[in-house]
């Protein structure tokens, strides 16, 4: 049987943060509803420094390629209707 692994990178502004402190809190709770939410691995991958930027990158693994990419979907709609954050952009792969 196949396995599909999809990786979503969102790109995320958070103009509430002004610290890397508030970034973190932030970040942090979102990554923490996702994970529960969706039960995908997410991690914060790039613009580490930057107080009101940030990278996350989400994976899930599945054996049916729909529901990757169907995860994938509902884990970029919920992180579009966080508070905190506005999702700047977002690009979805298949491996």
């Amino acid at each position: 049987m196949p396995a599909f692994v999809g990786l979503l990178t969102i790109d995320l502004q958070i103009p509430g943060a002004s610290t890397l402190k508030q970034k973190r809190s932030a970040v942090k709770s979102l990554r923490e509803r996702l994970v529960r939410q969706f039960s995908a691995s997410v991690a914060e991958t790039d613009q580490l420094d930057d107080p009101r930027r940030a990278t996350l990158a989400v994976a899930c693994v599945s054996g049916d390629k729909k529901h990757v990419e169907k995860v994938l979907a509902n884990i970029e709609a919920a992180a579009c209707r966080d508070r905190d954050v506005i999702v700047e952009g977002a690009f979805a792969e298949i491996l």
